[in-house]
């Protein structure tokens, strides 16, 4: 069981590297929450750092540094009569999960299901597909059966947080990401950032700063961190902090429109208005380059 459960961790974490960090939430009185484009990372990872990233990947997912190797075309596992027929319908899930056809791996693992509930994995792996389908109330309660199948799956407090804060449910959300760090204590950045994303949310703007201190102490080239915590200060009513903040964004990733119109925002609340037009000109300048379709900073 121990093997298998790994094996799917490892899935789950290579599936999880595709992504992206949640939204930038921003407080009232700061700029309207937005979905930015992912800065590029530009922290590079000595050997040895990768190395123990590899290890980690069993089970602690990094969603910040995305990249899977190319895996080697397999087929589609056959109906074995020699193996239990649960088990036939869970290695195909699993086949669709990998080359990320949700829909189908949720057909399998349900039948896997429907056939021996006592199998906690077909319950973490639906879960996880639901949730990439926007399906997050299916993914919660596959995570709620996960997790009371096998207690110890601290992992899945996780991605039930990351369901919750879709649905808006932030206190929940801070409460599953508080379980998974107190016990996993992990050392990568973005269950701290999630939080924070959460913290903001709830107009906790505090905490959001201290795990956004957290999370840039991890990743000190993180831009996103740099434009959240800039925003959560200016939600505690520090503009000039929160420019700070965002200049740091600007410089790590020059091209990020929302630093910029969050930069314009700050500087408009300090009666700079020169400045502040200055930057919202280039947010809606660098984000029609990137999304060439009408922008809402424009």
């Amino acid at each position: 069981m121990a093997t298998r459960f790994k094996s799917v961790i490892a899935l789950l974490a290579l599936a999880l590297a595709m992504g992206c960090v949640s939204s930038v939430p921003l407080p009232s009185g700061a700029p309207s929450p937005t979905r930015p484009p992912v800065p590029p990372s530009t922290e590079p990872k000595a050997p040895s750092e990768q190395s123990a990233l590899a290890k980690n990947l069993l089970t602690h997912p990094e969603p910040e540094n995305p990249g899977m190797r190319p895996s080697t075309p397999t087929p589609l596992p056959t109906l074995r009569p020699s193996m239990a027929s649960h088990a036939n319908h869970h290695n195909r899930g699993m086949y669709y999960f990998r080359r990320n056809m949700y829909q189908q791996a949720i057909d399998e693992f349900t039948m896997s299901i429907r056939l021996d509930s006592r199998f906690p994995d077909n319950f973490k792996v639906r879960g996880f597909a639901y949730r990439k389908l926007g399906q997050y109330q299916l993914a919660i309660t596959d995570y709620d059966k996960a997790i009371q199948l096998d207690p110890n799956s601290f992992y899945f407090y996780y991605e039930r947080g990351l369901a919750y804060a879709e649905l808006g449910q932030y206190e929940r959300a801070v409460q599953d990401y508080d379980k998974f760090i107190q016990v996993e204590k992990p050392t990568y950045g973005s269950p701290y950032h999630e939080r924070g994303l959460a913290y903001a949310e709830l107009g906790q703007y505090e905490r959001a700063v201290q795990d956004y201190d957290k999370v840039i102490q991890i990743k000190p080239n993180y831009a996103r961190a740099y434009n959240n915590r800039g925003a959560a200060y200016s939600g505690l009513g520090q503009y000039q902090r929160a420019i700070q903040e965002y200049d740091k964004a600007i410089q790590l990733y020059p091209e990020y429109a929302d630093a910029y119109n969050n930069r314009g925002a700050a500087y408009r609340k300090l009666g700079q208005d020169t400045k502040a037009d200055a930057d919202e000109a280039k947010a809606c300048s660098y984000e029609l380059r990137l999304v060439l379709v009408d922008s809402k900073y424009c």
